[in-house]
């Protein structure tokens, strides 16, 4: 009984796969290091991505806690990318230098029309100046998801393999992350001014611990009115778009933005996957082989709106407000799972077929009074937040 009991304590331990570090620097093709640089671990069998960090003010980095298997391995930083590394990890790897290249397309056309984005480095923070740059022509999802130090893992923001509180101008986005990310894809880069990460938040903001993502929208610098129009197409299998509308407003008290989008999209996902049973003798004697198709119908509404009204120069309100609309979300998916032998031989089917349907309508606001004192660095703010989620 006491062997028995010994085996069952000691066995659970086992089932922790051994795990592995990976390491390198990044550095230009003249030899410079690249702080910041976003370094990524891609699966091998499907290219997606399984781990990321960011590289340090030297431009080495370090990668956690990875599972034996085959990978790839990129580096990229505001419009330069590295030749893909194929690895087999089996123990811990240092790769030595991997080497970024830069983009030559049209390379003397992007020199006239745009200028390269400028990165500030503060005590508590990392600025990224994007505004008139050659990264803010897309929307705001490509531009951050390509900012040097963010890390995009399935939908997630990360800044040291840490997801990231999204903020907007300093207010912390109430929705989900696939509600961000259809707010930030209807969102023009062109609005924007700058993105912060900031590793160590200080005590204003509301991070829950975490890193934060701080994303600063352009201001009208002379009074007046300015609005732009946006659209996008993508061809998969099926069509998508999306259209958007900004609009700016300045006098000597007010300061507007506004910002909406509408997003019809139908996305098409093809699953396949196999799991392999394996004995004792690393004997495979059963195989189950799954193929999902999965079928997406959504629309979505976003608009935002920042307003800040100046009562004098030590006294000011400011109002920001988030709104996202899904009034269709159908999502349908067809399974079909067959089970083999060890020979390969059929034993069984299974196929199965589900639809599901979502609506969602998020609205979060927050109204700030904020008074600032004669003496320089004192202030006092008050602040109400309102949270809708449905």
């Amino acid at each position: 009984m006491r062997t028995t009991i010994l085996l069952l304590l000691l066995f659970p331990l086992g089932l922790k796969a051994q795990t592995y570090e990976v390491k390198g620097t990044v550095k230009d093709g003249q030899g410079t290091a690249v702080a910041f640089a976003n370094v990524f671990i891609l699966k091998a069998s499907d290219s997606s991505i399984v781990q990321g960090t960011s590289a340090r003010e030297d431009g080495r980095f370090v990668l956690d806690n990875v599972l034996p298997d085959l990978y790839l391995l990129k580096a990229s930083y505001f419009g330069s990318g590295s030749k893909l590394r194929a690895l087999d990890i089996k123990k811990d790897v240092n790769i030595g230098t991997i080497i970024l290249e830069g983009n030559g397309d049209n390379l003397d056309e992007v020199v006239v029309t745009a200028r390269q984005p400028t990165l500030e480095q503060r005590p508590d923070r990392l600025i990224f100046h994007v505004e008139n740059t050659i990264v803010s022509q897309g929307n705001t999802w490509d531009l951050i998801r390509n900012t040097p130090g963010v890390v995009n893992v399935q939908g997630s923001l990360q800044i040291r393999g840490q997801e990231a509180t999204v903020y907007l101008n300093d207010r912390k986005v109430q929705l989900s992350p696939n509600e961000v990310r259809d707010l930030l894809e209807g969102l023009s880069g062109s609005n924007i001014a700058s993105v912060e990460l900031i590793q160590n938040p200080p005590a204003r903001y509301d991070s829950e611990g975490g890193p934060i993502l701080n994303i600063i929208t352009s201001k009208a610098v002379t009074p007046g009115y300015k609005g732009s129009l946006q659209g996008s197409f993508t061809q998969g299998v099926f069509p998508k778009y999306q259209l958007g509308s900004s609009h700016y407003f300045k006098n000597d008290k007010l300061n507007l933005f506004t910002n909406y989008s509408i997003s019809p999209r139908k996305e098409f996902d093809d699953v396949p996957s196999t799991i392999n049973f394996i004995n004792s003798s690393d004997d495979i004697f059963a195989r189950w082989e799954s193929q999902l198709d999965r079928t997406t119908d959504k629309l979505t509404h976003n608009a935002n709106l920042t307003a800040d009204y100046d009562f004098d120069s030590r006294n000011t309100i400011n109002l920001t407000s988030n709104v996202s609309y899904t009034p269709e979300d159908r999502i349908s998916n067809s399974l079909v799972m067959e089970a083999l032998n060890a020979t390969g031989d059929l034993d069984s089917t299974l196929v199965t077929t589900s639809t599901i349907d979502n609506r969602n309508l998020n609205l979060a606001t927050d109204l700030t009074f904020e008074h600032r004192f004669k003496k320089a660095g004192q202030v006092i703010k008050v602040n109400g937040h309102y949270t809708h989620y449905d």
